[in-house]
C-alpha cells in the first residue's frame, strides 16, 4: 500500500497544476468580468498618446467624442473633431512631460477649456452635424484608413467607462472590429471604394452588430 500512495501523490499534484493552468488560460481568453479583451489591457494615458501615430490619435478623439456626445451626453462640450483637438493635445504633452501619466480623457477635456481650445463656432456637437447621430459614418470610415483603429479604441473606451455593457460586450481586440467593420461596409482601400448602399450608416451602429454573443 505504501508503494501505491507514493505513485499516486505526484499524479495528484500534476493534475492540480494542470487544472490551475487551464483556469488561467480560460480567464485570459474571455477577460472575466471586464468585457475587454485581455490581450488589449491598454492604459490610455499621455504615454500611450505619445506612442500612437497621428491618425490613431485623431481617430481616438473622434471615436471618444461620438460616444460621449451622442450616448453619454456628457457635460464637456466638443465643437470640433480629432483633427483639431489631437494636435493640441500632442503639443501640450510635449511641453508638459509631468502630465504624461494622466488619462487621455482628462487631458482631452482640458483641450476644450478657454486657455487651450480652438476659437468657438456656432455649431456645438460632434463636429459634423450632417452625418447622423454619431457624426461618423461609412464615408468617414472610407476616407480615414489611418484613423480606424483609434476610432474603435476611443469609442470603446468611452462605452466601457460610461455605458458598461448596456449594448453588449466586446472582448476581441480593436483591430478585429476594424476589419469586421471594413468588410461590412464593403471597403476596398486599393480603390477607395465602399458599398454605396451603406455609406450613410453610422460606424457605432455597425460596431454594435459585432458585440459578443451569449
Amino acid at each position: 500500500m505504501a508503494v501505491t500512495r507514493q505513485s499516486e501523490e505526484p499524479l495528484t499534484i500534476r493534475h492540480a497544476f494542470l487544472l490551475t493552468a487551464c483556469l488561467v488560460l480560460i480567464c485570459s481568453v474571455i477577460g472575466v468580468g471586464t468585457g475587454i479583451s485581455a490581450t488589449e489591457d491598454i492604459t490610455y494615458d499621455g504615454k500611450w498618446w505619445l506612442s500612437a501615430n497621428k491618425g490613431q490619435r485623431e481617430g481616438f478623439v473622434d471615436g471618444y467624442i461620438s460616444c460621449y456626445v451622442a450616448d453619454v451626453k456628457g457635460a464637456t462640450k466638443f465643437e470640433y473633431t480629432g483633427q483639431m483637438y489631437a494636435p493640441r493635445l500632442t503639443n501640450y504633452l510635449n511641453t508638459h512631460s509631468d502630465e504624461v501619466e494622466k488619462s487621455v480623457e482628462v487631458l482631452l477635456w482640458k483641450m476644450t477649456t478657454p486657455l487651450f481650445a480652438p476659437p468657438k463656432r456656432k455649431h456645438v456637437g460632434n463636429g459634423n452635424p450632417t452625418s447622423g447621430k454619431y457624426g461618423i459614418d461609412g464615408e468617414f470610415w472610407r476616407e480615414s484608413p489611418e484613423e480606424r483603429l483609434g476610432i474603435i479604441q476611443g469609442f470603446l473606451f468611452c462605452y466601457f467607462k460610461y455605458e458598461n455593457t448596456a449594448k453588449g460586450t466586446f472582448s476581441k481586440p480593436a483591430s478585429w472590429y476594424v476589419e469586421a467593420i471594413s468588410k461590412w461596409f464593403g471597403i476596398d482601400d486599393s480603390k477607395e471604394s465602399i458599398d454605396m448602399r451603406k455609406i450613410n450608416v453610422q460606424i457605432p451602429d455597425v460596431l454594435f452588430k459585432f458585440h459578443d454573443t451569449k
